[in-house]
């Protein structure tokens, strides 16, 4: 966990933060005859989520914090968005260029994106540092107001208001659920995102029940969508600014100017 944090912290770009996590790797490796077995580490925002959910005495980690049970695959998502990986990958339904077939609808999330799969792969691929670094960034954020507040601060779901706190934390998610024209209430808000974010019409029947048992556990605990919408608001972030760049800030640059 420590490896992990001081990563995050170092947002890629921190050389003596990252030299003291490879420090921290190490020691943990080498410390014991035989050496350790290495394990995989939380994901930074899964890890934050768990420990903001032990201060405010939720207690979720315990049954959805491990890998076993309940929480087995709940948080294994694709490395270039918040959807979850197919099983033997690394990558969602959407990103997998090889195995998508080209004509499959494309969810209203990816409107924006390239419009062939392995566009869209490339397209990811070129933002995945952004991305990181966006995720990083909103943790930082909330982490350090939920620990200064004395763990008050409304960084997690609520169970009230949960629009009202959608347009506050994740106001990109909440753009993309307003126009999706769907009546919102704290019942059902948990329903119409994972509608939005994590569909799985159009996928072949093993890849659509993982992504079914994901939703079911979601519904029934609604405060687990909580990374789901932090790498949803991070991921449109970064293609908001990509699409701001768009034509180019040299001079002249874009398309001409009519006369």
């Amino acid at each position: 966990m420590t490896y992990v944090t001081l990563l995050g912290r170092s947002n890629a770009d921190n050389i003596d933060l990252m030299n003291v996590a490879t420090a921290v790797k190490i020691l943990y490796h080498h410390t014991t005859h035989p050496p350790r077995e290495e394990e995989s580490a939380p994901l930074l925002e899964v890890m934050y989520f768990f420990l903001m959910c032990d201060y405010a005495k939720l207690p979720l980690k315990k049954l959805y914090g491990g890998q076993d049970g309940r929480g087995a695959g709940l948080y294994r998502f694709c490395k270039y968005c918040w959807r979850t990986a197919i099983p033997g990958r690394l990558i969602c339904y959407e990103h997998a260029s090889v195995v998508v077939d080209g004509s499959a609808e494309v969810p209203a999330a990816l409107a924006t994106e390239a419009k062939t799969p392995a566009s869209r792969r490339k397209q990811a691929n070129r933002q995945k540092q952004d991305f990181d670094a966006a995720i990083s960034e909103l943790m930082t954020k909330e982490v350090m107001e939920f620990h200064e507040s004395e763990f008050t601060a409304d960084a997690l779901l609520p169970k009230s208001n949960r629009r009202d706190w959608l347009t506050r934390r994740r106001p990109r998610v909440a753009k993309l659920l307003a126009q999706a024209s769907v009546t919102v209430t704290d019942s059902n808000i948990i329903e119409h995102l994972l509608a939005l974010l994590h569909h799985s019409g159009s996928m072949p029947g093993v890849w659509r029940s993982t992504y079914g048992r994901v939703n079911t556990t979601i519904i029934e605990v609604p405060e687990l969508i909580w990374p789901i919408l932090v790498r949803a608001e991070s991921w449109l972030l970064v293609r908001d600014r990509t699409r701001n760049n768009w034509g180019g800030k040299r001079e002249n640059s874009g398309r001409p100017k009519s006369r």
